[in-house]
């Protein structure tokens, strides 16, 4: 979207990950200001059967959902930080420690 441009970004806390307040002009001139959470890279896996056209996914806990929901977990794909790895590596890893399975081939869907 043409016409939009950061003005400012700030740390307003830094820990495990890092929480930024952006500042960014409108293109009518106008500023607005997002908080972001800023973490490091990562690889998500949607493990799929084609034999049983099914899906597999994961419980974990979640802190944020325990407080909001009530229950510790969620249900989610299989999902890490990259930590060094390359995407592949990473959602192999991931794949094998989360849900023990060993992924034959991964098909790329994108990037964010």
């Amino acid at each position: 979207m043409a016409g939009y441009r950061v003005q400012r970004v700030e740390t307003l806390y830094e820990g495990w990950r890092k929480l930024l307040k952006i500042t960014v002009e409108m293109p009518d001139g106008r500023t607005m200001a997002r908080e972001v959470l800023n973490s490091t890279d990562a690889a998500a896996v949607l493990p799929y059967d084609p034999e049983r056209r099914k899906v597999i996914l994961i419980r974990q806990f979640r802190a944020p959902v325990m407080h909001v929901e009530g229950h510790p977990d969620f249900l989610e794909v299989v999902a890490g930080l990259l930590d060094g790895d390359e995407p592949e590596a990473c959602a192999r890893r991931e794949t094998m420690e989360e849900a023990g399975l060993r992924i034959a081939k991964l098909e790329p869907v994108g990037t964010a």
